[in-house]
């Protein structure tokens, strides 16, 4: 009887050694994070920049939005795959020298064709980085990711919200809002916008991530709840064959959701400018109030993940997103408000949706690229699409696009939920 009752020191040793390995790895893939945040939002504001730098319009320049996304949607489907193959933490390493080449490359290059063929390669690393991270926090955490994954994401958005802020500083430390006059004709509708700025912005980019790739390779890469044998001792989490229709819904909501994002982020300060709502300093701050509002969201979501059921946080926040679109739509000068709830109700709708799908399916890494796959079609069609139509129709499609997306989101969620009523291991 006292055997039974005595404690193995050894074990809880081992527990909380551990557990802290589990909290470092999860420091160092949220310092990651930050980094593919600015990554993802720096290509709004230096885009009319980018365009003087090739002496592009903004139609052609926006081809930069599809052929990162393409590389994005590349680099996830082989993730999937060699995440659970190979150590997932040398992968992510090779990420980082992918996106810190592009970026530097981004910096010298006057050509557009050949800064769409680095931007490709900038997606490929980025989407193989990302899909990398999130499994390797829910391999980490397993049962308990749910909050962390929000909390990854709110990393994401505190990268997303500081590289406007960052951008607008060298605007304005610089004075260069402006095209050279030999540029200024390339530049559609007569908008003044910084050209040399990017230099500094993509130089920046170069380096932030090196750090990240320098701790990771010194530490252990976390296992598969299939090659780890402790996976066996944890819940299960509907281990029967997973529907592709299920898979499916969840990979559009994804689709729907990152291109409402990436078309919001990436062309509102275009948008603004167009209609005479913003200066380009004001414009950059713009889109840092997006990105503070989707911080905020996150962070709000991160302490009522525990208490509020993911379908009714999703449902909410696309009823307040819908609720900001739609304002700015029939009222445009009330640019700032209709941001701050678009940002709101956007935020906390990827990482709920992960967290929701990994209580309700087995999440492998090539169920992750899947999800991811779909993320990717998103940001490829959306805002390539959104840049196309500007010129004719004017900045106003962007909001449209939007709102079709979230609305679509909401009738989509309605399937899934429906889906998942009929599976007695649901966990909605």
């Amino acid at each position: 009887m006292t055997e039974q009752i005595v404690s193995n020191p050894a074990s809880t040793v081992d527990a909380d050694t551990l557990r802290r390995g589990a909290l470092k790895r999860t420091a160092v893939y949220y310092a990651a994070f930050i980094g593919v945040g600015m990554s993802a939002a720096s290509l709004g504001p230096t885009l009319p920049g980018l365009a003087g730098q090739t002496a592009s319009s903004l139609g052609a320049i926006s081809a930069l939005f599809a052929l990162r996304a393409i590389g994005r949607l590349i680099g996830t489907a082989f993730a999937g795959q060699a995440y659970d193959r190979f150590a997932g933490h040398p992968l992510i390493a090779a990420s980082v020298v992918g996106i810190t080449t592009a970026a530097f490359l981004t910096s010298l290059i006057p050509m557009l064709w050949l800064m769409i063929a680095v931007f490709f390669m900038w997606g490929f690393a980025e989407g193989f980085m990302d899909v990398g991270l999130n499994t390797l926090l829910i391999w980490t955490h397993r049962e308990k990711s749910p909050p962390f994954i929000n909390g990854l994401h709110l990393c994401f958005g505190i990268g997303a919200f500081l590289i406007p802020i960052i951008i607008a500083q060298i605007i304005t430390i610089t004075g260069a809002s402006h095209v050279t006059p030999f540029l200024a004709p390339f530049i559609t509708g007569g908008i003044t916008v910084p050209s040399a700025d990017v230099v500094w912005v993509y130089r920046f980019l170069a380096l932030i991530f090196v750090p990240v790739a320098l701790i990771l390779i010194t530490m252990p890469s976390p296992r598969s709840h299939v090659s780890d044998p402790q996976a066996d001792d944890e819940p299960a989490v509907a281990d029967a064959p997973v529907s592709r229709g299920l898979l499916l819904l969840f990979a559009v909501i994804f689709l729907l959701y990152v291109g409402a994002e990436a078309s919001f982020s990436g062309w509102i300060y275009t948008y603004a400018l167009r209609l005479n709502l913003a200066t380009p300093e004001s414009a950059a701050y713009l889109v840092s109030l997006f990105w503070l509002m989707v911080m905020l969201g996150r962070v709000v979501a991160m302490g009522i993940a525990a208490y509020v059921l993911p379908r009714t946080i999703l449902i909410v926040s696309l009823l307040i997103g819908i609720a900001g679109t739609v304002l700015m739509i029939l009222m445009p000068h009330l640019l700032w408000a209709g941001t701050i709830l678009i940002g709101i109700g956007l935020s906390t709708i990827f990482p709920t949706t992960l967290a929701f799908a990994s209580r309700n399916i087995r999440l492998t890494g090539k169920i992750t690229s899947y999800f991811y796959l779909g993320a990717g079609t998103g940001v490829m069609i959306m805002p390539w699409l959104i840049g196309q139509l500007i010129q004719p129709f004017g900045a106003a499609v962007l909001l449209w696009f939007v709102l079709g997306a979230l609305l679509l989101k909401l009738g989509i969620l309605w399937l899934i939920l429906r889906a998942l009523s009929q599976s007695p291991s649901s966990s909605r």
